[in-house]
């Protein structure tokens, strides 16, 4: 339940146009919302609460010149 409402919350953010609203480039590729998006996909609430966290902790280079290729990490079985 957390999830859907969760990602109903980001696709409403990248609908109004995510971060260019805030004239902010994302540094990493996925996009934090897109990769966001695939974590609680992917791992359930819990988890994907502790990787968002973790990526957007790393978000703090104004001037990065090439994108950061940080994919969803797969799920441990």
């Amino acid at each position: 339940m957390f999830n859907r409402i969760c990602i109903s919350l980001i696709r409403k953010y990248q609908a109004g146009g995510g971060g260019n609203r805030f004239n902010v480039d994302c540094n990493f590729e996925p996009s934090c919302s897109h990769y966001a998006v695939g974590c609680l996909q992917q791992h359930g609430f819990w988890r994907a609460l502790t990787l968002i966290k973790s990526r957007l902790s790393r978000c703090r280079v104004p001037d990065q010149v090439h994108k950061i290729a940080d994919p969803v990490p797969i799920r441990e079985s």
